[in-house]
């Protein structure tokens, strides 16, 4: 047998042996097919896809995708969702919750002291170390409206006053002074706003301050509080305020508009228990849903009162900016808060 017929039956004995296709002499791997009907080869760990893992697809790992990790999902990372980062959630981010953020970004401030950064907390102003959140929104139990739970879900907007905001509009600008974790007021024998251009349209909503009076004040007649529903911002606004009267010891709700003449004018007030001094704080917050407006003060003494003007005083529509008023007094206002 000449050397070319060797060579030959050596081949076939390889090819046979080997499971080879053997095209022009020249050796080819290929999968058997384990059911003889053409319809598609088993490779070496079961799978069908004409590689050497176990699934049925094109890649070298063992799932099912075409990307070269373990998992089932199309994407290049190690956990089983759709997208491309390495928490096992469908956002882009590596929290591993499904709300498209990612996560708390500490700002290195806790305005009340309760533990819990400000950027983390579910209710800022009002300690609350637990967290406790009955509806699961993105306010805490303290911070809701104490009447009905579900009528806010979350902060919109809150500051401590660490720093300068552009957003802040004040009335007359050498009357604010930011200073250190708060923002002081001065404002004599008039009356003088701070609006921060968030505008709010719709109910519900509901805005706050802490503010503390100055020893320092004028006698008669000194306000603070909180102003919203601003509408034609400037000289000309329309607005409504809650306010609390530091010589009178009584909580207020007024409004200027068309009806008034353009004048401010008292529509309700209530008194309240205060036995602090100054330079304490009170929390100043006005309340409205669907209903009725609702101003409020807690006292850092623990009293607290409120005012309600019925829904048919109200204008029809209560949208506007909001922000911090003084009248008459030296006022320092540590924090601001808009909910939703």
């Amino acid at each position: 047998m000449n050397a070319k017929i060797i060579a030959m039956v050596v081949m076939s004995i390889i090819c046979t042996c080997f499971s080879l296709s053997c095209d022009s002499g020249v050796p080819q791997f290929q999968e058997q097919d384990a059911g003889a009907d053409g319809a598609g080869n088993q490779d070496a760990q079961g799978g069908s896809d004409g590689d050497i893992d176990s699934d049925s697809d094109t890649d070298s790992d063992i799932d099912a995708d075409t990307d070269s990790d373990t998992d089932s999902d199309a994407d290049a990372d190690a956990a089983a969702d759709a997208d491309s980062d390495s928490d096992a959630d469908s956002d882009s981010d590596t929290d591993g919750d499904s709300d498209g953020d990612a996560g708390c970004k500490p700002v290195g401030h806790d305005e009340d002291n309760d533990g819990i950064d400000d950027a983390c907390d579910n209710c800022p102003t009002y300690p609350n170390a637990g967290q406790e959140n009955s509806d699961s929104d993105a306010v805490g139990d303290l911070c809701e409206a104490s009447w009905n739970a579900g009528m806010l879900s979350k902060i919109d907007f809150f500051t401590p006053f660490t720093q300068a905001d552009a957003l802040w509009a004040p009335e007359t600008a050498g009357d604010w002074t930011l200073g250190v974790d708060l923002i002081e007021g001065q404002a004599s024998p008039q009356g003088n706003n701070d609006v921060y251009n968030l505008s709010i349209a719709g109910q519900p909503f509901s805005i706050e301050t802490t503010v503390v009076h100055d020893a320092a004040s004028p006698v008669g007649s000194s306000y603070a509080g909180v102003v919203f529903s601003v509408q034609n911002p400037g000289a000309t606004a329309y607005f409504w305020s809650c306010v609390y009267d530091w010589d009178n010891q009584s909580l207020g709700l007024w409004k200027k508009d068309s009806t008034t003449g353009g004048a401010i004018q008292e529509v309700d007030s209530t008194d309240v228990d205060d036995d602090q001094a100054a330079n304490t704080w009170r929390r100043i917050r006005v309340y409205l849903g669907t209903g009725d407006l609702i101003c409020t003060i807690d006292i850092q003494n623990g009293s607290s009162a409120q005012v309600t003007v019925a829904k048919d005083q109200l204008w029809p529509d209560m949208s506007g900016t909001s922000g911090i008023r003084i009248y008459n007094s030296i006022e320092r206002f540590q924090s601001f808060v808009i909910y939703r």
